[in-house]
């Protein structure tokens, strides 16, 4: 079954691109792991890759591939970057 590209949420019925999507995923590592976002990403995109989850590791790669554009916290402008 194919995902809409735009999904509706709440009453508000604000559309939701799955570009914006992983944004609010990116952000949301971001702000959860911080300086340790990239080891995080690097321990699930292993653990999927055991599982044999392409799918998964496609969703985690996207997620990386917006880190470069996320305004870095630090002095380290290559931090969290894919």
């Amino acid at each position: 079954m194919e995902q809409s590209p735009v999904r509706a949420l709440g009453r508000r019925n604000a559309a939701v691109t799955p570009e914006q999507e992983r944004w609010a995923e990116a952000l949301a590592i971001e702000r959860r792991f911080g300086e340790q976002a990239t080891e995080h990403i690097a321990e699930r995109v292993t653990a999927l890759a055991a599982a044999g989850d392409d799918a998964g590791i496609a969703r985690w790669i996207a997620i990386t591939e917006l880190a470069p554009c996320t305004p870095p916290k630090t002095s380290d402008p290559n931090r969290f970057c894919g």
